[in-house]
């Protein structure tokens, strides 16, 4: 009789995990709003069928329990271990599913105050911008005036040059601000991903060879989708620039486009040192640069940020130390792409 109450012992346990873990579920609910949108209805959909699931098999496994420990024979010794190995499987995969959750919700914050410091910029860009631009404009028309009325002096003819260059840059570092405006309305158009992605590829050709790195392009059928062009080149040369500045001489830089599910996919990814977890966490912030000064205004990655929201699509990075790094765009596309023929 002790031997048998000693072998209960692990069942009864299992039994309280189980229902335990049922519980646990049902709370989980709780947080399902802040799980990503277009994940929502399949995370729920999941964690549903689970604890139905569960619900059912810690009934059965509560009464094989009882006659297992009562001592009637109703069912192989085999069987019982193999539904008691069942009910382990069924607490593993909860936990999975617990992390699955976590990690979906951890993104949606993520999102969340990522989109809330875009907001808070976007604020100071329309406020700032504006201010900025009359004075510099005019900074501008006088360097090139005075550039004009000098040439033939060289020292003040380069003195003028250097102004109107970094005015120049000013007016373009402004012009970068007011896309974190929601002021700022951006023209769409029907383009073709493909052929954008090839022109602002030819602007990053030169410093490709000047590296020795690698281009590897593999585009695929797209249908076309409205956006505006010059921000989607925009957003190319950016990455493919970040790419370049990470890698060393002889690396390989691959961009690669395929429609599925309903989506425009852009990736693109380098065989570079890849991209440490504490700086990762912070890339799409703006202001943010592992640059020497002067060689960055933190604003790049931020922009492919906000320009890939303005055309409702995502942004998301992998990257693996010693490894390289990949960078997954995906657009709502329009239409399917044709058949081939």
């Amino acid at each position: 009789m002790t031997e048998i109450n000693l072998s209960c012992i692990p069942i009864i346990i299992g039994a309280a995990i189980m229902l335990f873990s049922i519980v646990r579920f049902r709370k989980i609910f709780a947080v399902m709003d802040l799980v990503p949108a277009a994940n929502r209805r399949n995370v729920s959909l999941f964690l549903k069928t689970h604890i139905i699931l569960m619900v059912f098999f810690l009934a059965g496994y509560m009464a094989v329990g009882y006659a297992f420990c009562s001592g009637l024979h109703i069912i192989s010794e085999p069987l019982v271990g193999l539904i008691f190995l069942f009910g382990a499987v069924f607490v593993l995969l909860g936990v999975f599913i617990q992390d699955v959750l976590i990690g979906q919700v951890r993104k949606h914050v993520s999102a969340v105050n990522q989109v809330e410091k875009m907001v808070a910029l976007g604020q100071l860009a329309s406020g700032v911008a504006h201010e900025l631009n009359n004075p510099l404009t005019v900074i501008l028309g006088f360097a090139q005036a005075i550039k004009k009325e000098t040439a033939g002096n060289k020292p003040l003819e380069e003195s003028a040059a250097k102004i109107e260059r970094e005015a120049k840059r000013s007016m373009e570092l402004v012009r970068d601000l007011l896309v974190f405006s929601r002021r700022e309305k951006i023209e769409t158009e029907e383009i073709d991903l493909n052929k954008a992605i090839d022109s602002a590829l030819a602007l990053i050709q030169p410093r490709l060879k000047m590296k020795n790195i690698e281009l590897a392009k593999s585009f695929g059928d797209l249908p076309g989708f409205n956006a505006n062009r010059n921000k989607i080149q925009q957003l190319v040369i950016n990455l493919c620039n970040n790419a370049v500045d990470a890698s060393a001489n002889g690396d390989k830089l691959m961009i690669s486009t395929k429609y599925a599910g309903g989506f425009l996919e852009l990736r693109i990814s380098d065989t570079g040192p890849g991209i440490p977890e504490e700086i990762k966490k912070h890339i799409f912030e703006p202001f943010y640069t592992t640059k020497e000064e002067g060689k960055g205004t933190g604003l790049g990655l931020s922009l492919c940020y906000e320009i890939v929201k303005k055309h409702n699509g995502t942004i998301e990075v992998y990257s693996e130390l010693n490894k390289g790094t990949v960078f997954t765009i995906k657009f709502p596309g329009k239409n399917p792409p044709p058949a081939a023929s």
